[in-house]
């Protein structure tokens, strides 16, 4: 499988992709290629983290990181939105996602983002993207609308932040 950033050329095939990769998700509005248009066209949109993924040379997934910020005490901190992952149909639950997901967040790390969440069917997700850590899923858990932190320090990275892996 080849991961590599969306073409602007591809949009129009991407948006057709897009609704028929959510016509059949588990959860969708109908309204995700719109969305992924209207955060192309958004300051927060990185071209270099907006991903296809590509198999005999024909696409079979797409992944979009925004940027975001989270207030914190004293400021804001930059982050990424993961939203939304599109999977071909035929390729779905066979791991594609997943490492489609990997590979884009190990390139948010190598560009120095941090922090990932993940917002899907009410359940968000926190990511940290410390120099020390693989790139590891924490525990889900459910907070409808309110971002979830933890209080554990890390001992395996320099920054010794405090928060979930």
């Amino acid at each position: 499988m080849l991961v590599r950033p969306e073409k602007q050329e591809e949009f129009p095939y991407l948006y057709d992709f897009i609704r028929t990769a959510f016509a059949t998700a588990r959860v969708s509005d109908g309204s995700e290629p719109d969305f992924v248009d209207v955060l192309r066209e958004g300051v927060n949109y990185i071209p270099e983290l907006a991903l296809v993924a590509e198999k005999e040379g024909k696409i079979i997934g797409h992944i979009l990181f925004t940027r975001t910020y989270l207030s914190i005490p004293g400021g804001r901190s930059e982050a990424l939105l993961l939203a939304p992952v599109a999977i071909a149909t035929e390729k779905r639950d066979k791991g594609m996602g997943a490492a489609l997901i990997r590979e884009g967040m190990s390139r948010a790390k190598g560009m120095g983002f941090r922090a990932v969440f993940d917002w899907r069917s009410g359940l968000l997700r926190a990511f940290r993207l410390c120099s020390g850590d693989k790139l590891r899923y924490p525990a889900q858990r459910r907070h409808p609308g309110k971002i979830f932190h933890g209080s554990r320090t890390c001992s395996r990275c320099p920054e010794r932040h405090q928060g979930h892996h």
